[in-house]
């Protein structure tokens, strides 16, 4: 073999040893910060603590939502029956105060712990069915699917008090 090959295999093995040398142990220790970073973050409150740094969307548990603004809230939805139609005439009251009337077959209400609501109709007529309907789980009362009736005897309607689980 020549000796031109030969220094030019001996350069080629010096720059492989210098890639086994230096870049395989960075490569490593890179590969095991990432790792470790990510088992870091799988712990909650270091992902809390990350994503608040980053000013990305930190997740608020219930608990602390509901103590942060003070009083829970949770939003119903109020239907009439399919068959009844628009009813301006049944007014929807909160706590004593107009909330509403179902000038559409539905009707969205925010409430909070012991608010009262109350239905009353202003005219004389058929019997008015009216459903609840709400997406929170921790609503006690109202439940959805409960329905109640204004009748043509008794035109207006208390229901009990609003009430929470965590109450």
């Amino acid at each position: 073999m020549s000796d031109s090959r030969r220094s030019e295999d001996v350069q080629w093995l010096q720059g492989t040893e210098w890639v086994d040398r230096m870049l395989v142990p960075s490569a490593f220790g890179v590969l095991s910060v990432l790792v470790g970073v990510q088992m870091l973050t799988a712990i909650p409150a270091v992902r809390h603590h990350v994503d608040a740094l980053a000013g990305r969307f930190v997740q608020v548990t219930p608990a602390a939502a509901s103590s942060a603004g003070g009083s829970e809230s949770a939003s119903i939805t109020l239907y009439l029956s399919p068959d009844t139609g628009p009813r301006p005439d049944v007014r929807v009251l909160v706590n004593g105060k107009y909330a509403g009337s179902f000038t559409s077959p539905s009707l969205h209400l925010t409430v909070h712990p012991n608010d009262q609501i109350e239905f009353v109709r202003s005219k004389t007529g058929g019997a008015v069915d009216i459903e609840v309907d709400d997406n929170d789980p921790n609503l006690a009362y109202p439940l959805p699917g409960m329905s109640y009736s204004l009748t043509k005897d008794d035109p207006s309607l208390d229901l009990p008090n609003v009430r929470f689980f965590s109450e």
